[in-house]
């Protein structure tokens, strides 16, 4: 598993919603993406998708200076080959990204070149807390409160871990353990790849509210991690090639304008009331 060996990290969360599709974000999609996105049945799966994938390549084309519609995606699933594994840049770039969405909320992690994976989860969605305790919690979890929001915080914890190495749902999340609601963010355990857990910073997240969100980052880098969460409207509402286009994705970037603080808490979109035009 790559990790970053540099001195410094920095993440860059971007928040979206569904209300912020453009009539043109279908464009940017690639054939594939496209029978992808026709196989969806519902509108708000396939909202959430366009929304997704348009926000990705934006965000990585404006990174490299080159047009949207010309990056390659690929999804390929490591064990079976299917189109269904952890997205990854195709060519010659070392850049980390993780996307994430539930209901209306899309989230987009790039950490430059760390492993990353995000999640995020709407909270009053679990039916049986019972059942998803047995399937998350490591023996030394158990026993604590099944509160919906205790269980949720070290699921979008555990989630966010197996993104970030993409290995996804082949890994029980029982398997893992990381540290209680409550406490800052950690990989404690992980019973078949211990060796990760120096490895691995966690960080949890600033949704909107009735959101739960964290954020897990591979790294070896002795340097300072910074997180800076941001709105993605602006983004997603600037076509390529307009003359308002401009630049919005440098890494070193310490201005704190509006809507992009460090460590989060500032650029949480808006809940969504409906589709944009």
């Amino acid at each position: 598993m790559r990790a970053s060996t540099s001195g410094m990290v920095n993440c860059q969360i971007w928040w979206a919603t569904t209300a912020m599709a453009r009539w043109w974000h279908p464009g940017l999609l690639s054939h594939a993406e496209r029978e992808r996105r026709g196989r969806l049945r519902h509108t708000a799966d396939r909202d959430r998708f366009t929304v997704g994938v348009a926000l990705t390549r934006l965000v990585l084309a404006g990174r490299l200076g080159v047009d949207p519609r010309a990056l390659r995606l690929e999804r390929r699933c490591a064990g079976c080959g299917g189109e269904h594994g952890k997205p990854r840049l195709s060519g010659p770039y070392e850049i980390g990204f993780s996307v994430s969405h539930t209901d209306e909320v899309v989230v987009l992690a790039l950490a430059g070149d760390s492993m990353v994976g995000v999640d995020v989860e709407r909270l009053g969605r679990v039916r049986d807390l019972k059942a998803l305790g047995q399937a998350l919690l490591s023996p030394g979890e158990r026993g604590g409160p099944l509160t919906e929001t205790a269980l949720l915080r070290r699921w979008v914890r555990k989630e966010a871990v197996v993104k970030a190495t993409g290995d996804g749902l082949k890994v029980p999340l029982a398997d893992l353990a990381v540290s209680a609601p409550g406490t800052p963010a950690r990989l404690l355990g992980w019973r078949t790849r211990p060796e990760l857990c120096s490895r691995m910073t966690l960080r949890d997240l600033h949704p909107a509210a009735g959101y739960l969100a964290s954020l897990a980052i591979a790294t070896t880098a002795r340097g300072p991690i910074t997180v800076w969460e941001r709105d993605a409207g602006p983004v997603l509402a600037t076509e390529p090639g307009t003359s308002t286009e401009r630049e919005f994705d440098h890494d070193d970037d310490r201005t704190g304008r509006a809507g992009e603080r460090p460590g989060g808490g500032s650029a949480r979109p808006p809940r969504a009331t409906g589709r944009a035009a």
